[in-house]
């Protein structure tokens, strides 16, 4: 049975790795550094997580859970599509800090490193909770005729994609300047770069 400073060490471990995943990615940062960082032996890291490749899934695993919340906040939202998919904008680039934006990052690219099986896992659970909900929200708004008619998981990759540089850094250093930005990419997003008539 665990105790009470065990249970409290899981997420201080958790944290601190995935800060230093999301800085050096998957090959660079081993378990002895961890678990220096956290203050621990590497036994007693070890027992936590079997191995690295146990600690960097439960990092993901937990990153994509807090994603599929802020889908479920955004999908109970009243309103047209377009409203729902600026919510999650707005949710994923202002609730969550950049260094746990950038764990999206890891699980779509260092997600390559672990094994097959364990990435397979991983990704058909990514897919389901995350990207398959958004595909989703776009076809939705597909249906109602707010937007044109194309590919649902096209819309998907552009709506991840423009905020993408936005994953591994602040939105802005000043609040206001944030706002600007949410704004200018829910109008590249959802209206492009043309300019209206």
């Amino acid at each position: 049975m665990e105790t009470s400073n065990e249970v409290k060490m899981r997420p201080q471990i958790l944290n601190i790795a995935a800060q230093m995943f999301a800085e050096r990615g998957y090959d660079g940062v081993s378990i002895r550094e961890i678990s220096a960082a956290c203050g621990l032996s590497k036994a007693a890291l070890y027992y936590h997580f079997e191995d690295k490749q146990a600690l960097f899934m439960a990092i993901l695993q937990e990153h994509l859970e807090e994603l599929s919340n802020l889908l479920d906040e955004a999908e109970a939202l009243p309103g047209n599509a377009r409203r729902r998919l600026s919510a999650l904008m707005r949710a994923i680039l202002v609730r969550i800090p950049p260094d746990r934006r950038a764990i999206i990052r890891l699980a779509t690219q260092d997600i390559a490193k672990v094994q097959p099986e364990v990435r397979r896992q991983f990704q058909q659970q990514y897919e389901a909770r995350f990207i398959r909900r958004i595909e989703s929200l776009i076809q939705s708004g597909i249906e109602n005729s707010e937007f044109r008619n194309i590919p649902p998981a096209l819309g998907t990759w552009a709506f991840l994609g423009i905020m993408y540089p936005f994953f591994t850094r602040p939105l802005a250093e000043q609040q206001n300047d944030a706002e600007h930005i949410l704004c200018l990419l829910e109008s590249l997003f959802f209206e492009g770069l043309d300019r209206k008539p």
